[in-house]
């Protein structure tokens, strides 16, 4: 019988994890659905629909992702069973919420007067409870060991009466140190009770630890540090640290510090003990209403922010109707605030809203009783609420964004419903968590939740998958699945083992979850998409040009503190002296982690006010900002003289949704240094596009072309320089380079030009890409042939020229001249770009309105007489030459010709390279391109025999046309130019010529019609 049970119970938990819609109650929790009951013995069989007998769970608390006993429940309260078992106000519930029957509590809270109020899950096991008992010498307070039985060393004091003289009813855990809140005014003990006064910090044995005292008085003073009422809520900033804060909040309306009456309902302290001043910052605040003499502070959550303190938030819950902060002023918020992290209101959440209740005046149910964050930042509150900002809603719970405003994406049904009717009312949550998954557990005073039968304490979905994906080590993907089919329905899972997403394929997700001890490895040139969270609890990698890609642009990812996450990059071969230019794609991840061998002056950042390159604040420990570029020089270990590949490990919780970072440009200095702040690929096409009024069209990346060693005479001049890329094309530095793609690589820094004077760029989701096509291979690695040709984008048109300046030692630079759809012939944003040149040796540009250009796009249509001048410049004297690197679009059946002004030679580039002797200097005048119409020669594009006659004797050429000739042109087959005549306006023409190479020419000449007409010709 046993075992049939157990199957069944597997098969609903299979079941269990196809999820739906956020809101819907999870049926594999306690399916049984019996809960909590306040009598023994129980009717035979129990009924859930037991009368309103007194059966309420106060407190709930689930061990966390570092315990054995991970995602067990200790619940506490009123309630004397728990499905049919007696338990007696306290029990432990396994993750799926059925019993815990290896907890048995040898204390029995079975008295009609004992009530558990809180309790505190530890690490081990234990749990620490507070509340309303006296139980064997224990008053309000107790501690027991993993397996229920009580723990003696706890408050060891040989006395029969230890504890505390009033109710407990707030604990909170500051590393190994216990902070109690309540009714009290003091500690039993045998040598001498000890005033406390409602706030106190035990040492992990219940000791009172002297340190903490909250009674700091001048000397000679009357001992204070007293509040008025009792405490009910106490939160940690960053505990377990000497920077730890404790937030208090309650009933109390004042509290007494250096013999002032500070009034409010929420203070903070110090680490010692002692009263902030300067939370709120004013004497007289807090949320205080004479209409209300409940009014109470019953949660806060601390929601930190990693950049900056300053930026940290607080939420506040409870029972008001306004909060009056430190500048007097009166905020008509209900039952849920947020405050900036020096206690002043935080104006921006929920801005315009009413908060909790429905209606203009909700009475009793505004009151918040627990505030719980999910992963991805939204907040959950329950409590004896029923709305929100005037709107009605199920009775309970309502999620919000991040912003506070109402989520409705988590629908709820009926809510929570019926229950006992204890303070607070019925239908009341009184507590919630989360599991590591960040299914919520809701506890409380229910009968019913969304016409589901469950007493007291009930699991319900977050999460809009509807398919489960589930890895286990011992039988690999649950029912067969194959991940490979997966899409954004899929709730991925890797339960335990290892799972590896190999080379080449690119799976899909709706949400992620490695558990702890398991392990998820993206392999080289493979992508992950993921629709929401990442939820990491185990070990994450991401291999060299692997990418992680996700969709959702609020989904905040989280690990739980026990979660690693490693995205490797490895560089072109670099020498001891060389610079990288990096970003990173992960949280907290610092310079000298990501480098540790490089020499502790040799990290840098770029200042854009002065256009220079600067140490960061905190030197080699300063933390890599998202979304900003820095260069870092090679491990001190490598080689001057011997390139080798550095692989550098990024470790952190992976940056996901909108990333800002700023930009400025002071007078003539523009330019910034940024970098792609995803553990993915970005498309720059979209980065430039979504930025077009803060930076230019334009990105340029550090290339890192080492040089070849001189001795062997092999590209001796090969210099570091910038790829530049926009919607035109890409120049490449390398003469073998393959063309960047489009696609900035994950942990890639590159330069812009800011547009403005001081602004923000943004990154975002949407342009994030994955592996396909090796979409994250080019870091800055132009010699992978693998990586993908550039791209075109749908609808645009291009017809482009790549032209070379080479030397036979190597020297090497590249310009770009395109006509492109989108194009004018005045500078644009995104088709030209300047030269910004890192190449000590040469530079060649074409020149447009007084500026040179490493990338020029020219208006369409294409006309043949257009004239693009060329310039260059050379540290080197010598020969050089020029050469077509590359042509497509018209271009590949179109002449490309390159005019020699000093020599009067024009060249035909499709031939091959033109050589040249040049000096040391800058060239402006020398060179221009142009363009002859090579295809009006063939049989199809010529004029009728008698319409136009070209013939040649005695070395003399003559030229019939019926149409008025206007230009005339003629070339040698070296491409020289022999004869000109411009503004001819005739129908006949002749020149004679007696110089010409191999006596064969080529005639070029242009009717009054526009039509141009070229002839081949052997003189005679």
């Amino acid at each position: 019988m046993k075992t049939k049970l157990l199957i069944i119970v597997l098969i609903l938990l299979k079941c269990s994890v196809s999820h739906a819609q956020p809101g819907e109650i999870d049926n594999s929790f306690n399916f049984s659905g019996i809960g909590a009951y306040g009598t023994w013995p129980l009717s035979d069989p129990p009924t859930v629909d037991q009368g309103k007998v007194d059966a309420v769970v106060y407190t709930s608390a689930v061990y966390g992702a570092n315990s054995i006993h991970k995602d067990k429940i200790i619940i506490g309260g009123r309630f004397t069973s728990y499905n049919g078992v007696q338990v007696g106000k306290i029990a432990r519930l396994n993750p799926d919420g059925t019993l815990d029957e290896t907890f048995n509590p040898s204390v029995e809270f079975t008295s009609t007067g004992h009530y558990i109020y809180c309790s505190l899950a530890l690490s081990d096991g234990s749990v620490i409870l507070g509340g309303q008992f006296n139980l064997l010498g224990y008053t309000n307070i107790i501690k027991l060991q993993p397996n229920g039985d009580v723990d003696p060393t706890f408050m060891a004091f040989g006395a029969a009466n230890r504890g505390f003289n009033g109710l407990v009813h707030a604990l909170a855990a500051d590393g190994n140190k216990i902070m109690v809140g309540g009714n009290f005014q003091k500690i039993y003990k045998p040598s001498g009770d000890i005033a406390v006064k409602r706030l106190v910090r035990l040492m992990s044995n219940g000791e009172v630890d002297y340190t903490f005292d909250n009674r700091r008085v001048p000397s000679g003073s009357t001992p204070g540090g007293d509040f008025d009422a009792e405490i009910r809520s106490i939160t940690v900033q960053k505990p377990g640290t000497s920077d730890a804060r404790y937030l208090i909040g309650g009933f109390f309306s004042k509290y007494t510090y250096n013999n002032i009456d500070y009034v409010g309902r929420f203070f903070r302290f110090m680490k010692d003990g002692s009263f902030d001043e300067s939370f709120h910052n004013n004497v007289g605040v807090g949320p205080l209403s004479p209409a209300e003499h409940q009014l109470a502070v019953f949660d806060s959550e601390f929601l930190p922010n990693i950049q900056t303190e300053s930026n940290s938030k607080i939420l506040v819950g409870g029972s008001f109707k306004q909060w009056k902060d430190g500048n007097g002023t009166t905020h008509n918020i209900r039952g849920i605030i947020r405050l900036n992290e020096n206690g002043q209101v935080d104006a921006t959440f929920n801005l315009g809203g009413s908060g909790t209740g429905r209606g203009t005046n909700p009475s009793g149910s505004l009151t918040v009783f627990a505030i719980q964050m999910q992963p991805d930042g939204k907040i959950i509150l329950g409590g004896s609420l029923n709305g929100y900002n005037g709107i009605a809603l199920p009775k309970g719970i309502v999620r919000l964004m991040a912003d506070g405003t109402l989520d409705p994406l988590l629908e709820t049904g009926e809510g929570f419903y019926s229950g006992t009717g204890v303070y607070g009312g019925a239908g009341t949550l009184r507590n919630i968590q989360l599991q590591s998954d960040g299914k919520i557990i809701c506890s409380g005073d229910f009968t019913h939740y969304d016409g589901n039968p469950r007493r007291m304490i009930a699991r319900i979905k977050t999460r809009e998958c509807f398919n489960a994906g589930l890895f286990y080590e011992e039988t690999g993907w649950d029912n067969g699945a194959n991940p490979e089919t997966f899409d954004n329905t899929y709730y991925m899972v890797i339960n335990s083992g290892t799972v590896t997403i190999p080379s080449g394929q690119h799976w899909v997700a709706c949400e992620l979850e490695i558990k702890p001890g398991a392990t998820l490895i993206i392999d080289q040139k493979a992508s992950l998409t993921v629709k929401g969270i990442v939820m990491n609890n185990g070990t994450f990698h991401v291999e060299d040009s692997g990418s992680l890609v996700q969709i959702e642009e609020d989904a905040i990812n989280a690990d739980l503190g026990v979660g690693t996450f490693t995205l490797t990059r490895k560089t072109t071969p670099v020498k001891k002296f060389d610079f990288t230019y990096w970003s990173s794609p992960v949280e907290e991840q610092t310079l000298f982690d990501l480098s540790p061998f490089t020499l502790s002056d040799k990290y840098f950042e770029f200042n854009a006010t002065t256009n220079s390159w600067l140490t960061p604040v905190g030197g080699s420990s300063a933390i890599m900002e998202q979304g900003k570029g820095y260069i870092i020089r090679a491990p001190q270990t490598f080689s001057a003289t011997i390139a080798a590949v550095f692989t550098a490990t990024f470790e952190g919780r992976p940056h996901n949704g909108m990333v800002k970072n700023n930009v400025r440009k002071s007078g003539t200095n523009t330019w910034n240094l940024l970098g792609n702040p995803y553990p993915s690929a970005i498309d720059a096409n979209l980065f430039l596009d979504h930025n077009s009024t803060k930076i230019g069209g334009t990105i340029y990346l550090w290339t890192h072309n080492t040089a070849v060693n001189p001795s062997t005479g092999a590209f001796q001049y090969t210099s570091d320089d910038y790829a530049v890329y926009n919607r035109t094309g890409t120049v490449n530095t390398s003469p073998t380079g393959v063309t960047f793609a489009g696609k900035i690589a994950s942990g890639q820094g590159f330069f812009v030009a800011s547009s403005v004077n001081s602004g923000q760029v943004e990154f975002t989701n949407a342009m994030r890409v994955t592996s396909v096509n090796n979409n994250n291979s080019q870091f800055y690695r132009l010699s992978d042939a693998s990586a993908s040709a550039e791209t075109t984008i749908e609808g645009e048109e291009k017809h482009r020229i790549w032209l070379n300046l080479v030397n036979d030692q190597g020297a090497f630079k590249q310009t770009l001249v395109a006509y492109a759809s989108g194009a004018t012939n005045e500078f644009d944003r995104s088709y030209d770009a300047m030269v910004f040149n890192a190449n000590s040796f040469v530079n060649l540009y074409s020149i447009a309105n007084q500026e040179n250009l490493a990338i020029q796009g020219k208006a369409l249509p294409f006309s043949y007489d257009d004239v693009i001048p060329l310039g260059y410049s050379s540290t080197l004297a010598g020969q050089f030459a020029i050469e077509l690197g590359n042509f497509d679009g018209m271009f590949t059946t179109e002449g490309v010709y390159l005019l020699d002004k000093d020599l009067n030679v024009m060249h035909n580039l499709k031939n091959g390279s033109y050589s040249f002797t040049t000096a040391v200097g800058t060239f402006d005048q020398r060179f221009e391109l142009r363009f002859m119409n090579e295809s009006l020669s063939t049989d199809e594009n010529m004029l009728d025999e008698n319409a136009f006659k070209a013939f040649a004797e005695n070395s003399v050429i003559n030229l019939q046309s019926t149409i008025n000739i206007v230009d005339v042109r003629v070339y040698d087959v070296a491409g020289r130019l022999l004869a000109e005549k411009t503004g001819l306006n005739a129908m006949t023409f002749s020149t004679s010529l007696t110089h010409a190479d191999n006596n064969v020419v080529i005639v070029k000449a242009k009717l009054d019609n526009n039509q141009e007409v070229i002839r081949k010709m052997v003189l005679k």
